[in-house]
């Protein structure tokens, strides 16, 4: 099909100049958003530029036939034409809309089209998790396992349900961190899954599982080598770590943990605020308006959005400060 385009993109290159551009466009962008490894289907958006090729393909038919003697009569049927396409393309955009208003509705629609999209089936897990409905979101991880026996994620996603099960299961935690060490991929899934598990565990929900136990994945974590290579992961784990000590009150390890993690992405900046504001509670307010100094000198401190986030962070620090100063 590409060599067949290609070979027409030549034979209309003089007799209709404007579509031979918009077909050799649309290859073109094709081979720019893709890459020679297959993508995912459900991202869309990369099909968008390449589409305007398509425009001046429909503009070249447009031109020609308005340059053909014909009757009145079949130039009123073609003015209904893109009346037509106009009620079509509004139609598939309502569909799309009622896909896309929400991550249940998203990814059953995509269940249609591609059951066997890993992503797909983590965000169904996620969902029925999400639902409470362990027993299918057990069935559902079984068949992820089934997909890519050799990722640790559907381990990971199994802690997750027992967390909100309220059960803890030491054998199903040293099993997650063997299949975590003894992998070789960097797992989204597993560090997505992760980032889940501490948060509900932040949020009270896990209370059957013990702090050394989460620590333990987290640490396992930091110990394999394509996360401790990926810059990004290995700030989320840090991360991870310093929320889980500072819940437990733990503001010296937690405020270390938050500086390793600014340390290891440094183009996000969002660890510092989270180490600010650990200094703040644990009442160390000079070490906290070093850092907010810290934050605004900062070469990375370039988004508009953090503005106001250090607003509010210096306006704690002169809040504690003014208390400080009255004792």
């Amino acid at each position: 099909t590409l060599l067949g385009l290609a070979i027409l993109v030549l034979l209309l290159r003089k007799r209709a100049p404007l579509a031979a551009w918009g077909i050799a466009f649309y290859l073109i962008a094709h081979s720019m958003e893709s890459t020679i490894f297959p993508l995912e289907l459900m991202f869309e958006h990369r099909n968008y530029l390449a589409l305007l090729g398509l425009l001046f393909v429909i503009t070249q038919g447009i031109l020609s036939l308005l340059q053909l003697q014909i009757k009145a009569s079949i130039r009123r049927i073609l003015a209904v034409f893109p009346v037509v396409a106009l009620v079509m393309l509004a139609t598939l955009t309502t569909i799309r809309v009622g896909s896309w208003s929400s991550k249940d509705t998203l990814v059953r629609t995509m269940l249609v089209n591609h059951p066997e999209s890993l992503r797909l089936q983590v965000g169904l897990a996620e969902s029925e998790i999400r639902n409470r409905d362990f027993p299918a979101a057990y069935e559902r991880i079984d068949y992820i396992s089934g997909l890519q026996p050799w990722n640790p994620g559907p381990h990971f996603l199994r802690l997750l349900v027992q967390c909100l099960e309220n059960t803890y299961a030491p054998d199903a935690f040293n099993q997650a961190r063997d299949e975590l060490l003894a992998s070789s991929i960097h797992s989204k899934m597993t560090l997505a899954t992760l980032k889940s598990l501490t948060n509900e565990y932040i949020d009270g929900k896990c209370p059957a599982i013990p702090p050394a136990a989460l620590i333990v994945l987290i640490d396992s974590g930091l110990q394999h080598q394509t996360f401790t290579e990926n810059k990004r992961s290995r700030q989320i784990l840090y991360g991870l770590q310093g929320l889980i000590q500072n819940y437990h009150g733990e503001e010296d390890q937690a405020i270390i943990a938050f500086e390793k993690a600014f340390e290891a992405f440094p183009s996000e900046i969002g660890p510092l605020f989270t180490k600010a504001y650990t200094e703040l509670r644990a009442g160390r307010i000079e070490h906290a308006l070093t850092t907010a100094r810290r934050i605004e000198n900062d070469s990375t401190f370039r988004f508009r959005y953090h503005a106001v986030d250090l607003r509010e962070l210096k306006r704690q620090i002169n809040m504690a400060l003014a208390r400080s100063t009255s004792l």
